[in-house]
């Protein structure tokens, strides 16, 4: 009795099986005659990236299309545990969803379980430059998204560096440039201050200072020596009433 239950069972399955078949066999009908596009065929890229798929999926007996979304994880988990780089990695998990795109199955790798999978094995920061909105939503991106926006900033940021390095070179080669008409400059004061130094008509070389040289003082300014003339005015004080007058000579 079990048995022929387990018969007729087995043959309902059967005939669901063959209305489905049926049933989209006549939905693919319709659908060509929408004129949809034809997948791209596959580059040489595509196709070395596609290898390491086809060889786990060989010795760990699973099928490669179409592929169960929790055997795509654990081929990502192995290949991470390899060592092999990001850039890498993703273009190997790309190769596997242009596969099922090519023969018009549904992508594995879009599957919630790949995705976690991915977001747990490439680790990779929201740009620095970012505000603090648009790097919480950069968490929500999908790993490969993430990868490449990544990238890209960084190849922005070097660019930048470049180009401060380059204007900062241009900076110091126009200062350089400028140094000559300094250090002439500098050659005229010190020049001036020689001509000062020798017995000028006063520490700017003025011609309303008189035809006497000035004798050097102890601050080294070229005016004449201190006297003390206090003598002079206590006893010319009365002269002229106490106005402005000329001292009597002190010698």
């Amino acid at each position: 009795m079990a048995q022929l239950a387990e018969t007729l069972e087995a043959i309902k399955r059967r005939e669901l099986a063959q209305r489905l078949d049926a049933g989209e066999a006549e939905v693919l009908a319709r659908t060509r005659e929408l004129l949809l596009p034809t997948p791209a065929s596959f580059d040489e890229q595509t196709r070395s990236d596609l290898q390491p798929w086809l060889a786990w999926t060989t010795q760990a007996s699973c099928r490669h299309a179409p592929a169960k979304p929790f055997v795509v994880a654990q081929f990502i988990r192995e290949q991470a545990v390899t060592g092999v780089s990001t850039e890498a990695l993703l273009r190997r998990v790309n190769a596997i969803s242009v596969l099922h795109d090519k023969h018009n199955l549904a992508d594995p790798v879009a599957t919630t379980v790949v995705r976690a999978v991915l977001s747990e094995v490439v680790a990779v920061e929201a740009p620095r430059s970012w505000r603090k909105p648009e790097k919480e939503m950069f968490v929500t991106l999908p790993p490969d998204i993430r990868a490449a926006v990544a990238r890209r900033e960084h190849e922005r940021e070097t660019q930048l560096r470049r180009l401060q390095n380059e204007v900062a070179a241009l900076k110091k080669t126009t200062a350089n440039s400028t140094a000559p008409n300094e250090s002439v400059t500098t050659s005229k004061e010190e020049t001036m201050v020689k001509r000062n130094d020798k017995g000028w008509n006063g520490p700017q070389g003025s011609a309303d200072m008189g035809d006497t040289p000035l004798r050097k003082d102890d601050s080294a300014l070229g005016y004449h020596k201190p006297r003390d003339i206090s003598k002079v005015v206590d006893s010319n004080h009365k002269v002229n009433d106490g106005y402005v007058g000329p001292l009597k000579s002190q010698e």
